[in-house]
């Protein structure tokens, strides 16, 4: 079972920064970030846009004299409460068990709705958002350039602020925001292509991660290398032509958790089945017609710049039939339970 995730745990994303070289001061990836550095006092420039730079701006606050987030282009940012008025009401009045329960299947349907209505009503959410995101921002901070992305909600992920941390970072004039390109960075500044110039004392590039699959592992059958990126994903959680081996992959558009769940379950039921029929090895094999009718669509449907960069790297998710990629969680949960597990799969007796 490889629980490895999807990205390189040695090796960043490389952006390209003009003049990044050129910079006499520290430039950290947050991927590795020093134990001991010390930020006090300094202005810390964050390149990027994405959920590390959201996350980064409000708790790099507390020490930094100033922050700025520059960001190419915006993403969707929205406030989620940490402990919401409902779980305090739960926790209060049902025990430990019920209430976690209770509070699971809450996230799960919430998390499902909002993707549905996302899909379904762009329009609409994209007006929420664009209202609830003015209502939080200084008068200094304008909603165009910094919020309003270029790209249709649910193309990429929603970065989430927890009890708008990052809105509260802003308010407090300890941090700001720049929509902007770099021209070039210099041994002690960034230029902007409309002539700004940031001096920063530190810079974090926050632009991504460079994807891999099975966290780099070489893979090789009878001393033949396995390449994954060549073959295709069995119901999302196996590989063609790969023996008893499943891996755990999440949601782009919920909680990580819930799709190694649904993974977690299927693999439970493919195994206690070898255990009850003496079955030795389990393989995922596409037949002639699957080899001419699947077609291949993303493994996550995200149009993120380090997705597209490195979508090359992983498995292929098809269209249809048992090589169809991941849905959403309660399909794939029945598809677990009750699903065939034997059509595109060798079952081998010992």
């Amino acid at each position: 079972m490889l629980c490895t995730s999807y990205y390189d745990y040695h090796e960043p994303l490389k952006a390209t920064i003009p003049g990044i070289e050129k910079f006499q001061h520290p430039v950290i990836h947050p991927q590795f970030w020093p134990e001991r550095l010390d930020y006090s006092d300094k202005h810390v420039v964050i390149v990027g846009s994405g959920a590390t730079a959201i996350t980064l701006l409000p708790a790099l606050t507390d020490k930094a004299k100033h922050v700025t987030m520059l960001q190419r282009s915006p993403s969707y940012v929205t406030s989620i409460p940490q402990e919401g008025a409902v779980n305090t009401i739960i926790r209060a009045w049902l025990s430990a068990v019920v209430a976690d329960r209770l509070l699971w299947l809450k996230h799960m349907l919430l998390a499902a709705f909002f993707a549905m209505i996302v899909y379904n009503f762009p329009f609409m959410v994209r007006k929420s958002f664009r209202d609830k995101t003015i209502a939080q921002l200084p008068s200094t901070v304008p909603y165009d350039p910094h919020f309003k992305p270029t790209y249709d909600i649910g193309r990429q992920r929603v970065c989430l602020s927890p009890d708008g941390d990052f809105f509260q970072a802003l308010r407090s004039g300890r941090a700001s925001i720049e929509t902007d390109v770099i021209e070039m960075v210099t041994p002690d500044s960034i230029q902007l292509t409309f002539g700004k110039v940031l001096k920063p004392d530190m810079i974090v590039t926050a632009t991504g991660l460079k994807l891999q699959f099975a966290g780099g592992i070489r893979i090789t059958i009878d001393d033949e290398v396995y390449d994954p990126s060549e073959k295709w994903t069995w119901k999302g959680a196996m590989l063609q032509d790969l023996p008893n081996c499943a891996f755990s992959l999440g949601y782009a558009d919920a909680a990580w958790t819930l799709g190694a769940d649904a993974t977690a379950q299927l693999v439970t039921r493919i195994l206690a089945n070898m255990r009850r029929q003496g079955v030795v090895e389990v393989r995922p094999y596409m037949s002639e017609e699957d080899k001419k009718s699947v077609r291949q669509r993303q493994l996550f449907r995200l149009g993120s710049t380090y997705i597209k960069t490195g979508e090359h790297a992983l498995p292929k998710a098809g269209n249809r039939g048992q090589w169809n990629g991941r849905s959403f969680y309660l399909k794939d949960m029945a598809m677990a339970w009750f699903g065939d597990v034997r059509r595109g799969m060798v079952w081998v007796k010992g």
